[in-house]
């Protein structure tokens, strides 16, 4: 396996921008006393995720170091399979390159940083909670309809 970069990168359009709005008015609680760098990640990789689409985070900026990354190394190669080794399953050794794993979650989470930003613009903290709820019972309805004993 290739060594793991140090650490976990975003845009520094973000990292300079939205992260340090969160940081000072605590939209949606996501500021720094209230949310680690990895929970804030992970929740802007699931927002990018969502949107079915990842961005290059250019140029890039350190957000958090690899060594706190914990379990969250296993979302991120499940999703890197997802995208890059499922349909071609003789593609499996690339999960051994972590920096592919890293690099795709780091591009998920610059389009769901691009999200929060939009929705810290234009939405309050409770409508948004509620648009993530209205999700979630979305795609927990269509979970039941595609496990649905026939």
């Amino acid at each position: 396996m290739k060594s793991m970069t140090l650490t976990v990168d975003i845009s520094r359009k973000y990292n300079e921008g939205i992260v340090k709005r969160l940081d000072n008015m605590n939209f949606f609680q996501l500021s720094k006393e209230k949310t680690g760098r990895r929970d804030l990640y992970n929740f802007a990789v699931a927002l990018g995720i969502n949107q079915n689409y990842h961005t290059r985070p250019e140029p890039r900026e350190s957000f958090y170091r690899t060594e706190g990354m914990g379990n969250s190394y296993y979302l991120y190669s499940s999703l890197f399979f997802r995208d890059e080794i499922s349909s071609d399953l003789t593609k499996i050794d690339a999960i051994l390159d972590s920096n592919k794993v890293i690099g795709l979650s780091e591009e998920y989470a610059n389009t769901g940083f691009s999200v929060l930003e939009e929705k810290e613009k234009n939405e309050n903290s409770e409508s948004f909670m509620y648009d993530l709820i209205n999700k979630t019972d979305e795609l927990y309805t269509q979970f039941c309809e595609d496990n649905r004993e026939n």
